[in-house]
């Protein structure tokens, strides 16, 4: 008698809801990776899993976020940090992509808006400490080391080959730029002490 197949995944408490859309992306995405590759040796194997590494962690991310903030991302209303007033949220909630080497997602958050202190607040992202860009912070701490450590078109390989994700020249620059704008003298250069060291080596 055959068996019958069963989900690689699976979990029936209904307060794990986050869990289980990850356990069904998971299982979704291991059929896709196995349909379309032909994995004899382990780097066909290996290399299946890294191209597909970005959306699978992303949804581990993204379901922690469910799990750690749900309050959040169904909240009603928020209290204006101005006026202390109970606002409404939006009808809809807003998408952002987040890209953080972590993997990359969608985010889906409410926003709100207090009219008499023409302010607007994300709860979700202040929570999360998100970048105002995509790119999250962890990304562009490691563009900007590999920035200061090669030059930028090897550092944009570099990235690539090892995250699988692409950021241009261009980004990198502009990254390093910024992030370099908010030192000045004494916080690149060495110590006293410090000099001393390295002259003494």
């Amino acid at each position: 008698m055959r068996a019958q197949a069963a989900p690689l995944f699976s979990s029936e408490n209904p307060d794990n809801t986050w869990r289980n859309e990850i356990f069904e992306f998971l299982n979704g995405k291991l059929d896709e990776i196995i349909l379309q590759n032909d994995m004899k040796k382990i780097e066909d194997i290996s290399g299946a899993i890294f191209q597909s590494k970005s959306d699978i962690l992303g949804q581990l991310v993204h379901g922690l976020i469910k799990k750690n903030h749900s309050d959040l991302l169904d909240q009603e209303y928020y209290q204006c940090l101005k006026c202390n007033k109970l606002i409404k949220s939006w009808n809809k909630k807003v998408k952002w992509t987040i890209e953080s080497l972590g993997g990359c997602f969608d985010l889906y958050r409410l926003y709100f808006y207090c009219r008499d202190c023409n302010v607007g607040y994300y709860p979700l992202d202040e929570a999360l400490g998100l970048s105002s860009s995509s790119k999250q912070y962890d990304i562009q701490d490691l563009e900007a080391w590999l920035s200061s450590e090669l030059p930028f078109e090897t550092a944009a390989e570099t990235f690539n080959r090892c995250t699988n994700d692409t950021l241009s020249v261009g980004h990198m620059f502009e990254t390093a730029n910024r992030i370099a704008n908010h030192f000045d003298i004494l916080d690149v250069c060495p110590s006293k002490d410090d000099a001393l060291v390295k002259s003494r080596n």
